[in-house]
């Protein structure tokens, strides 16, 4: 997935945002299915997924993603690292 990532980055800097959603949104779905382990992924394509919607000019999508992203890493800070 993180490969996958970088591609999305790839093609988001290209101007193709609605491929990159879709791509973004695609291993959102997927990660969440994938447990715990992928917390920190789900975290970081969340937060790429909401800058991706703020440059499409979606922006009340774009903050619910934000808000999202950045609770969760706030969280996982909390977490000492021997339980994550």
């Amino acid at each position: 997935m993180r490969t996958l990532n970088t591609k999305v980055l790839i093609i988001w800097e290209q101007g193709d945002y609605d491929k990159a959603c879709s791509t973004l949104e695609y291993s959102i779905n997927t990660t969440e299915q994938m447990g715990n382990n992928y917390l920190v992924d789900l975290f970081d394509f969340s937060l790429n997924y909401a800058r991706c919607l703020h440059e499409k000019g979606s922006d009340t999508r774009s903050k619910e993603y934000y808000s999202v992203s950045t609770y969760g890493q706030i969280c996982l800070a909390a977490i000492p690292e021997t339980y994550v």
